[in-house]
Parts: structure tokens; C-alpha cells; sequence
């Protein structure tokens, strides 16, 4: 299976808060990271598109054209993940659900060379 062609994650989540807050400084508030690695997240991205996302006026930056479209699209990807991870969440906490562990009581001899397996069930 060949890799997917994306950016790294963390440059499009910082790229989504930047345009969400609309300053380098706010989406580093918002992401809990200072602004310096926010702004080389920005950067990173730039690069790995190969395209001019961002244009600094005097000590702001504003979106290109580019930058405008590709921020459109990313917050749909994201609003798409960010559900489809809840979604994700919500399940593995139902009844039913696969990800409960089991509890498996056999005795002594059968229990040994399991992974994980205890004797007497114990945890």
C-alpha cells in the first residue's frame, strides 16, 4: 500500500488554528504551544505544499487566494475526523462494544504462555 501524500498532521491542525484564530499567537494559545512552533508548523506546511499559504502586512499575516481555498477544505476534513473519532470514542464505551476487556478463567496449566494471563483471573 503506498503512503498517503500529506502533510504532517500537527501543521495542519496548527494551520486550522491559525486561521480559526487569526493570529500566529492566538492559535498557540489555542493549540497550548508557543508561537514559534506554531509559526515553523506554518512554515513546514508551506514547504511541503510547495505553495505561499500565508503573506505577511507589516507584523500580520493573511491568507493567500490558495491559502483561502485550502483552509476551506481542511476544516471540512478536520470537523470530518474530529466526528468520526468521537463517533470512534462513543462506541468503544457501549455495550457491545469491542474494545471491553474479558476475563478468561481456566485453570493453571492452560493459563501459562498466554500474553498477559494471570492466574485465578486476578489482574
Amino acid at each position: 500500500m503506498a503512503a498517503r501524500d500529506l502533510p504532517p498532521a500537527r501543521s495542519l491542525i496548527a494551520f486550522d488554528a491559525f486561521v480559526r484564530c487569526g493570529t500566529v499567537r492566538g492559535a498557540a494559545k489555542a493549540l497550548g504551544v508557543l508561537p514559534s512552533t506554531v509559526s515553523r508548523q506554518l512554515a513546514e506546511l508551506e514547504q511541503a505544499a510547495g505553495a505561499k499559504l500565508l503573506l505577511a502586512d507589516g507584523r500580520t499575516l493573511k491568507l493567500t487566494d490558495e491559502g483561502r481555498l485550502f483552509a476551506e477544505r481542511i476544516a471540512r476534513s478536520l470537523q470530518l475526523a474530529e466526528g468520526a473519532f468521537r463517533n470512534l470514542k462513543q462506541a468503544a464505551g457501549s455495550p457491545g462494544s469491542a474494545w471491553r476487556p474479558i476475563r478468561i478463567l481456566a485453570p493453571a496449566p492452560l493459563y501459562t504462555g498466554l500474553p498477559g494471563a494471570s492466574p485465578s483471573g486476578a489482574p
